[in-house]
């Protein structure tokens, strides 16, 4: 899987590398994954500024009523900041969620000795032994094992 950080300080060799792969979808999610990760970032400032805000307003507000005064207005502010920390962490939660799916389906940057296109540009480089030559028709491996009992496919 990708990171993020290295997608954020080198955006283009990502995309050049993506783009290496034959795959010219791929290269937009770049684009998409920095939108993110830039809304992420705003968010988990602002969010944390509040907080820290709320912490030194609940200090005065103790404070305040420690002396016999009157909080409610600040009380109903920190009510207000409070709304804002849970939509932002929200937004944070939801950013961080489709950078994850984003990534998670985005393949890895191939080396550079790896030619470039899909599959059908790949080469073999070595052979070890002969291929096996069955008499009969071979079957894959998840067939056997439902054949034998020993996978439950549909159920799994």
């Amino acid at each position: 899987m990708l990171d993020v950080k290295e997608i954020r300080e080198n955006p283009d060799a990502v995309r050049a590398g993506l783009a290496r792969r034959g795959d010219d979808e791929v290269t937009g999610v770049v684009d998409r994954i920095l939108i993110l990760d830039e809304l992420r970032r705003t968010a988990v400032t602002a969010a944390d500024g509040l907080k820290a805000e709320r912490n030194q307003v609940s200090r005065e507000v103790g404070d305040i009523k420690r002396q016999g005064g009157d909080a409610e207005a600040l009380i109903l502010r920190m009510r207000e900041v409070g709304d804002e920390i849970a939509r932002l962490d929200t937004q944070v939660a939801e950013a961080e969620a489709e950078t994850e799916a984003l990534l998670l389906a985005t393949p890895n940057i191939p080396l550079p000795q790896v030619p470039e296109g899909g599959e059908d540009c790949n080469e073999v480089l070595r052979v070890w032994g002969e291929p096996l030559q069955h008499p009969f028709d071979a079957r894959p491996h998840w067939e056997l094992g439902e054949a034998l009992g020993l996978l439950d496919l549909p159920r799994g």
